[in-house]
């Protein structure tokens, strides 16, 4: 071999060590690890959601494309539950003036099943039939309304409502006895889609998550600094934005935590009184019983989403009763005295998860 061979030699393997120095540069250049995942946030369900990861290094590839797979996720689930949407499968259902039964996909029967489960044990405290009531009152999916309904046409929507005319026929089949029945399922909507994204994200091998969808949570393993993920309940106070200003701070892993209050959906009437969207099934009518905020901690978010709401409408004690009697269930309820002083009522446990309570504790444990 001549010298100007070596040479030639020498250049190519010299060109060749660069191009692949170059594609293995330019491989991890362009999708490098994060070293810290940002939250994944978005809409659904008429609210926001977001979900951060941590102890966990992805690309910015498999991040976009777990952020794409999470809102097929929830547009799937809307698609079944929303009664904002006309062509959703719970829409079709209320429509329908067939007493036949009904062919429902997964997520629409087991959130349907959960409901009348709930619903039964709390002794209509929980009703997902009340559609027609949510719709008079000013808090459906139409205009709100700002005059309240008569008494007769309470009594008269009353009678098109009852989850006793719901009937669960198979896993996947419901069934209306009376034709006008319909469902809204809001109050556990979305506790079950924060428990079915959780769901999701420990299937990818994630073992340290923290899911949230309007407020309802529920977290596995620990936070980015190894810790249990803190999460804070707001003060009951329609005038404060969310964050501003805490009841209580909870330490959680491997729970939920849902908070249903009187505080954020609500509306004055043309008399002058103050409407909120909790309705008693068994009046027709927005509670008066003075809780203003229920907080539950549960292993699935959808059992803490619906019990939250139950525990408004039976108040603080038969609510806090009631609740120390369930397994793996903790409650914290903030009522308003007569002078608009909150009082706390919590079952015996709740206090292992709160790091914090900034409540004055006039009534520590159950009454």
């Amino acid at each position: 071999m001549t010298q100007t061979q070596r040479l030639n030699v020498r250049k190519t393997i010299f060109l060749g060590s660069v191009l692949i120095a170059f594609f293995v540069y330019t491989y991890f250049i362009r999708d490098p690890r994060l070293r810290t995942v940002p939250p994944i946030v978005g809409s659904t369900m008429g609210t926001s959601y977001q979900v951060k990861i941590a102890n966990s290094r992805m690309t910015k590839n498999q991040l976009r494309e777990l952020s794409s797979a999470i809102k097929t996720l929830l547009a799937n689930l809307n698609r079944q539950m929303s009664t904002y949407m006309t062509d959703s499968q719970i829409s079709s259902f209320n429509k329908s003036q067939s007493t036949n039964p009904f062919f429902t996909e997964v997520a629409f029967g087991e959130v349907s099943s959960y409901a009348i489960e709930l619903a039964k044990d709390t002794g209509g405290a929980f009703d997902p039939t009340l559609g027609p009531l949510i719709q008079r009152w000013g808090f459906g999916h139409t205009r709100p309304e700002t005059t309240a309904p008569t008494s007769v046409e309470i009594v008269e929507l009353l009678q098109r409502c009852g989850y006793t005319n719901l009937i669960m026929v198979s896993d996947r089949k419901i069934q209306k006895r009376i034709p006008d029945l319909e469902l809204n399922l809001s109050a556990v909507a979305k506790g079950y889609a924060v428990d079915a994204l959780t769901f999701f994200l420990t299937h990818k091998g994630l073992r340290h998550v923290y899911v949230e969808i309007g407020g309802e949570t529920r977290v596995r393993g620990l936070n980015q600094d190894g810790e249990p993920w803190r999460i804070g309940l707001d003060y009951p106070d329609a005038e404060l934005a969310p964050g501003e200003s805490l009841a209580a701070i909870l330490s959680l892993t491997n729970m939920a935590v849902a908070t249903s209050g009187d505080y954020r959906n609500q509306y004055v009437d043309e008399n002058g009184s103050t409407r909120n969207h909790i309705l008693d099934p068994r009046t027709g009518s927005p509670i008066t019983n003075r809780v203003a905020s229920a907080t539950v901690i549960a292993p699935r978010c959808m059992i803490a989403d619906g019990t939250a709401t139950a525990l408004m409408v039976m108040g603080p004690v038969a609510g806090i009763e009631w609740a120390e009697n369930q397994e793996e269930l903790e409650a914290f309820l903030l009522v308003r005295d007569e002078t608009g002083t909150l009082e706390v009522f919590q079952t015996s446990g709740f206090k292992r998860f709160a790091t914090e309570i900034f409540v004055a504790e006039t009534q520590a444990a159950s009454p």
